[in-house]
């Protein structure tokens, strides 16, 4: 994502893979807390130094508007570039702060019939989340990691996901997931 936003965004002061993890936490510790206006977690009544200390509200409010998770080239739809795959590891350099290659990374070695982000397979053609295969083959790949102790019941169920377009038909276009909680170890969107 840094190295997109970095290429396509015109931002003053390029984008750091350790800014975008710092940006995605942010938002997850917002999502917990749920104030009414984001300018709220860094003014001083309300102020939130786990979120205010991460990152300035400026700069929050500019990647806000400014982070890419994919380039152009990329789409699989308006595009026959063929990404090449390569190894390493983005997330090793988020945590020492580096910024990200201008390579794409995978997470693990896929078969021409699984790769979401093959311009000629024929998944691709009509897949709306093209754009955030990365972002989920890394969620993914973080929930394989878990270290599960013990034994588990897995339970198998479709979340209802009401975003509509519109002809009024369901669409993942426009989602909002209800009705859901727990621990999610594994997660598969399919349009259905």
């Amino acid at each position: 994502m840094a190295s997109c936003t970095n290429k396509l965004s015109n931002m003053t002061k390029l984008v750091t893979a350790r800014e975008v993890a710092q940006f995605v936490g942010i938002h997850i510790a917002m999502g917990t807390l749920k104030f009414p206006s984001p300018k709220l977690y860094w003014e001083d009544l309300t102020k939130v130094p786990l979120i205010a200390e991460a990152v300035p509200l400026s700069r929050f409010l500019e990647l806000s508007r400014g982070l890419k998770l994919a380039s152009p080239e990329k789409d699989p739809v308006n595009s026959n570039v063929q990404e090449g795959r390569h190894g390493g590891s983005d997330f090793q350099n988020a945590l020492q702060g580096e910024a990200v290659s201008s390579r794409p990374s995978d997470i693990s070695e896929r078969t021409s019939e699984d790769a979401p982000n093959d311009p000629s397979g024929p998944k691709t053609q009509a897949d709306p989340l093209w754009k955030a295969q990365q972002l989920l083959s890394r969620f993914k790949a973080g929930c394989q990691a878990l270290r599960r102790e013990g034994n588990y019941a897995v339970d198998q169920y479709l979340l209802p996901l009401p975003g509509k377009i519109q002809n009024k038909k369901l669409s993942l276009y426009c989602t909002t997931l209800i009705g859901f909680g727990g621990f999610l170890l594994h997660v598969d969107l399919e349009l259905g």
